[in-house]
């Protein structure tokens, strides 16, 4: 049809009316057109990955402060945190003598020991009860 023969039939009422056969298609188009659409957005849903609900925490708003610190301050700060690496270090060096101190008489008495074990005559299986045996049978 058309425009003007349109436009006719609108001004004076003639408009068609459709037949049983018209509307029965009419509605099984519309169901149609409802499911396809259904199935679209069960498509297009499953293909999406979900969305995870965050709640976010209720956070109470604090007053801001001021980040300004006087020179007095800041430098008191710093000087108390130099003191105590300044301990730590100092405690660490105390622990490092004693260590020494401990490694040094260790280290004395290895060498005192090999010492005497040098001077000690070795007879028979070199133990030292053979050597007092020894002696004694020298001396009855």
């Amino acid at each position: 049809m058309n425009i003007f023969t349109r436009l006719i039939e609108h001004w004076f009422n003639l408009e068609k009316e459709e037949c049983r056969s018209c509307d029965h298609l009419r509605l099984l188009l519309e169901q149609e057109r409802a499911e396809k659409s259904r199935l679209l957005a069960l498509i297009i849903d499953i293909n999406s990955p979900k969305r995870e609900v965050v709640k976010e925490a209720i956070v109470t708003p604090q007053p801001i402060k001021s980040s300004y610190r006087p020179w007095r301050v800041k430098q008191a700060e710093l000087e108390a945190q130099d003191r105590k690496e300044a301990q730590i270090r100092f405690n660490q060096a105390e622990e490092l003598k004693k260590l020494e101190q401990e490694m040094d008489a260790v280290n004395k008495e290895i060498e005192n020991a090999s010492k005497v074990s040098q001077t000690i005559p070795i007879h028979g299986n070199g133990s030292p009860r053979e050597e007092q045996d020894e002696e004694h049978r020298a001396v009855s």
